[in-house]
């Protein structure tokens, strides 16, 4: 396929698509000269939308993209992306074919490079991070120092190159500081809108927000979309959920401030601290994620995941505790889940720093997949284990039988889906998938079979960082939601599908995490704040639960399991440690000793 100028349409060989977006697609391509040589180049086939959808509007964009490319030109920075044309011309269309003109088109150089999302999430660490956010910081303050401002900084504007050079793209809203604003730009959880109006003039402080906005993807790519609200406080309390320092956090959250003034300039300084915080103190936390395993006939089991990897925790260390896949590998985990298989062996699955899925047993770890967000693991009734993550465009299941491979499925038609909690659902045999979307919840029924479209249904429309499900004592689904701001809000599904406020529940206030398991007379809700650990377990005849603390103060993480004992299990993360609580006969809870349990390469305590 060609493209080009009215008076050089076939001037343009499409090679291979590379992006869609609102804006339309960015393509590679070759432009070919009149000696006949090819130079390689980005295309990007602009969509115009109505009403700017005619001449007058295609004269608009023309202009203001050429006042673009001229403005940064002359300011020679090494690290801007500055396109070479910009022309209304053809359709993409066969050599020497017409085409139907009026097609707006952008030319830029061809980069090896990928969105700084896409590197973020298979990056080596933080400390690669920290060193890219550092080059960012000098590119935005060169910018600054020469007077003008981008305006436009978000995931979708930063390439990364094969040297994690930073290069910044997209100079349509470029701005000099002296001059009035003709256009307002916004990308949500990247600007504050208010901070920005037609006619005023721009800001450097602008950038600076999104660049700590920037900053915050890169500790914590899988974290949700930064609401428009209190992005500082917010940001503050995810990091320290996700097991940074609260030096880093506190340093971090300054480019954040709702006050533009008090935002770090210029910002290197600010990103070499942060730097040199992240490698003070530890990375990442010894823990930040958990998962318990509970059988009244064998110890209960602690799994957490953290900076090095898998570790084991237990109250009996001396006690053979059946197969499981070694300590260690993979490293930098994020999310962890585990069952126990038919013959009680304990099974893991793990989501690490670079997305990457893994799966453990006793014959130790295997990669099962790239790109995973967020983690929900079922022990098959039938045998084998249901493994869920989420990805850009769909949602994955991977089918696992312990010592005989895996079988994936995917169910397109999500965005940017993180999966964050599963159990079975009231119809028998089926699942139920709790899936985060950047400004909803969603739960999915998973069909039989793993095959065929699923149903889905929106529990609530907003920023959801954790979930939990359980099914309840009439039968229906219960929901807990852990908002961005640490509220937790319950919700009951009722049998015509639909989702509902559950506002007899007293499930609701504040906390960091939330587990649930179905129970007796309703499902047992745990959950972690600053108070600690808090266990609440319905009443049998329909009263108020029973709410029990538990211990520890500044809990983070939480896990909860019915043993084979019928009593509960809860784990936690508390006070940069696990932790483990048993229910009694009598109802009463305690806290378990835990020591660290030494796995051998061939999975044995």
């Amino acid at each position: 396929m060609r493209l080009g100028p009215s008076h050089d349409p076939d001037q343009y060989r499409l090679i291979a698509h590379r992006h869609s977006g609102l804006e339309g697609e960015l393509w590679q391509a070759e432009r070919i000269d009149r000696d006949g040589w090819a130079h390689t180049c980005a295309v990007k086939i602009l969509t115009l939308l109505p009403p700017h959808d005619t001449a007058e509007g295609r004269r608009h964009w023309l202009s203001r993209w050429e006042d673009s490319i001229h403005r940064a030109a002359r300011l020679q920075l090494p690290d801007l992306v500055v396109p070479v044309a910009c022309f209304v011309g053809a359709e993409p269309h066969l050599p020497a074919a017409a085409g139907r003109q009026g097609v707006p088109y952008l030319v830029s150089p061809w980069l090896e490079a990928a969105p700084v999302g896409e590197w973020a999430r298979r990056s080596a660490g933080d400390a690669e991070r920290a060193d890219l956010l550092v080059r960012l910081c000098r590119v935005v303050d060169d910018l600054h120092r020469c007077g003008w401002v981008h305006r436009d900084i978000s995931p979708g504007n930063v390439l990364v190159d094969a040297a994690g050079a930073p290069k910044l793209i997209d100079l349509a809203f470029l701005a000099p500081l002296d001059r009035p604003l003709t256009a307002v730009v916004a990308t949500p959880g990247f600007a504050i809108v208010e901070e920005e109006s037609h006619g005023g003039r721009p800001s450097e402080a602008k950038d600076r927000f999104a660049v700590g906005a920037l900053a915050r993807m890169l500790l914590m790519p899988d974290a949700p979309r930064l609401p428009d609200f209190d992005a500082a406080r917010v940001t503050e309390q995810q990091l320290l959920r996700a097991g940074y320092s609260a030096d880093v956090a506190a340093l971090l959250v300054q480019a954040l401030d709702a006050r533009p003034d008090r935002r770090p300039a210029p910002l290197e300084p600010w990103a070499e601290q942060l730097r040199r915080s992240l490698a003070e103190t530890a990375r990442r936390a010894e823990h930040v994620c958990v998962a318990v395993l509970a059988d009244g006939r064998s110890p209960s089991l602690v799994v957490t995941g953290g900076r090095r990897g898998v570790s084991w925790y237990g109250p009996e260390p001396d006690t053979a505790a059946g197969l499981a896949p070694a300590a260690g590998a993979p490293r930098d985990v994020r999310e962890v889940a585990a069952v126990r298989g038919g013959l009680g062996e304990p099974l893991v699955a793990a989501v690490d720093g670079a997305a990457t899925l893994w799966l453990g047993d006793g014959a130790g770890w295997v990669r099962a997949g790239e790109g995973a967000a967020g983690l929900a693991v079922l022990a098959s009734p039938g045998g084998g284990v249901l493994v869920w993550t989420g990805r850009d465009t769909g949602l994955r299941l991977t089918r696992w039988s312990p010592g005989g491979g895996t079988e994936e499925s995917v169910q397109p038609g999500f965005r940017q889906a993180r999966v964050l909690a599963a159990a079975w659902g009231p119809e028998m045999g089926v699942p139920v998938v709790l899936v985060a979307e950047p400004d909803r919840l969603l739960s999915v029924t998973w069909p039989q079979g793993g095959g065929g479209p699923s149903e889905r249904e929106t529990v609530l429309e907003g920023v959801v960082v954790r979930a939990a499900l359980a099914v309840g004592r009439a039968g229906e689904t219960e929901v807990r939601a852990v908002s961005a701001d640490g509220g937790v809000r319950a919700f009951r599904q009722h049998f015509s599908g639909e989702w509902l406020a559950d506002r007899t529940a007293s499930g609701t206030g504040s906390g960091a995490d939330v587990a649930m398991a179905g129970l007796r007379g309703g499902p047992a809700v745990v959950t972690a704040g600053p108070a600690g650990a808090a266990a609440e377990l319905s009443s049998p005849d329909g009263g108020h639960p029973a709410v029990t603390v538990l211990g520890v103060p500044q809990a983070v993480r939480v896990a909860v399991e019915l043993g084979a004992d019928r009593r509960l299990r809860v784990a936690a993360l508390a006070g940069g440690r696990p932790a483990l609580w048993a229910e009694d006969w009598d109802g009463a809870w305690w806290e378990q000793e835990l020591e660290e349990l030494r796995v051998s390469a061939g999975g044995g305590f």
